[in-house]
């Protein structure tokens, strides 16, 4: 059987189990002078592992939440095409995932057993250190998975606190499954329990949970499977060339079986794909369909980013003209009116800075202008409401 390998990629450094009938055989962990620098130390792992020649160890690499960002889709439309809402989601990435100038690799939409639909953003400079590091340490990349998805394989608890530096986050599991995932600002659990197969190595176990559950974890659709790379500048083994020599000997033979066939196996083998091509037409139409019903989504969706007013870039606004010393106790927007309540010095003042606001129109006050004392101060507070014209503030 051969080897497989699992490496965590995160924070504290990188660390790596080999799997053999879902046994550890092998471990190895590398902490890099910088956390910037783990592609080093992700070669040195390999270089590391245990093979048997020439069988090429198979790896899959869970990468930590700094390089991958994993999210619950709401608001999908009913397409039935998998491969046209992997395309949408994908086409779409920067309304699901933070961008941040960062280009992005985002899986395929993987539905819970619960009907919940999932997908992981990766960075796109993260898979292509792994890929290339892989291919110079002449290793079969199976793929790259998150490691909040795979956790739960290595630690059967249905709720655990997790933290890989600075990201801290609050992790739930069905039957090894992720079905949640929310930050939090406490410590991460501790004395969690293992499957066997990392208590045999030690106290230290749950610090190889993300590289044992990449090897072993039903990552899905979540995983990203990445071109095959391989090492440059090495000549091709005799056993590549024999391989190679043995399948153009195939493919010749094939050829010539083909060519003395009779007319009959022909006609029967032409009816056969014309017999495909009608499915797959009816395929076609489908797909045409859920895809118009996709476009007719994605223009709702465009049309009300349009249309909608940011509550913090009014803020922004209000923050600049209002008078010195005035507060905004609350503030309520809606499709036609914007509606704010100050405490300010005077009320006076507040309605003429809300007129300046461009986008508005028609301040007045509403209700009555009362007097509070505020730290000592005695402030006036006032509701104004305005109405929105056709620019933005």
């Amino acid at each position: 059987m051969s080897l497989r390998v699992g490496i965590g990629i995160g924070a504290s450094g990188v660390r790596a189990v080999a799997v053999r009938r879902n046994r550890v055989v092998w471990c190895g962990e590398h902490v890099p002078d910088a956390p910037e620098d783990w592609a080093t130390a992700l070669s040195a792992l390999l270089a590391r592992v245990p093979s048997r020649r020439p069988f090429r160890p198979r790896v899959v690499v869970a990468l930590g939440p700094r390089y991958v960002q994993v999210k619950r889709l709401e608001g999908l439309p009913p397409v039935r095409d998998q491969r046209a809402l992997d395309a949408m989601v994908r086409e779409s990435a920067q309304r699901f995932f933070l961008v941040n100038g960062v280009p992005l690799d985002v899986s395929g939409v993987w539905h819970a057993p619960e009907g919940v639909a999932w997908a992981a953003a990766f960075e796109r400079t993260a898979v292509e250190t792994v890929t290339k590091v892989c291919g110079r340490s002449r290793v079969s990349l199976d793929g790259v998975v998150p490691a909040v998805a795979v956790l739960g394989v290595a630690v059967p608890t249905e709720v655990m606190n997790w933290a890989d530096g600075d990201h801290r986050m609050t992790l739930t599991y069905a039957a090894g499954h992720l079905t949640g995932v929310c930050r939090h600002q406490g410590d991460a659990s501790r004395d969690l329990q293992t499957v066997p197969a990392l208590r045999e190595l030690g106290k230290d176990g749950f610090r190889f949970a993300d590289a044992y559950g990449a090897v072993l974890g039903p990552a899905g659709a979540l995983a990203l499977a990445p071109a095959r790379t391989l090492p440059s500048g090495r000549p091709v083994s005799r056993r590549r060339l024999a391989v190679a020599g043995s399948a153009v000997a195939l493919a010749v033979l094939e050829l010539g079986i083909a060519g003395g066939a009779s007319a009959g196996w022909r006609a029967r083998r032409l009816n056969a794909k014309l017999a495909g091509l009608g499915s797959a037409r009816m395929e076609a139409a489908a797909s045409v369909a859920d895809l118009r019903q996709v476009s007719g989504a994605l223009a709702q969706v465009a049309e009300f980013q349009s249309a909608r007013r940011s509550a913090a870039e009014f803020l922004g606004v209000l923050g600049r003209v209002l008078p010195q010393g005035a507060v905004v106790a609350s503030l309520r927007l809606d499709s036609a009116h914007a509606s704010v309540v100050v405490l300010g010095p005077r009320a006076g003042e507040v309605v003429a800075a809300l007129e300046t606001v461009k986008g508005l129109t028609g301040a007045e006050v509403v209700g009555p202008v009362t007097r509070e004392a505020v730290g000592g101060r005695l402030l006036e507070r006032v509701t104004v409401r305005s109405q929105w014209t056709a620019g933005r503030p």
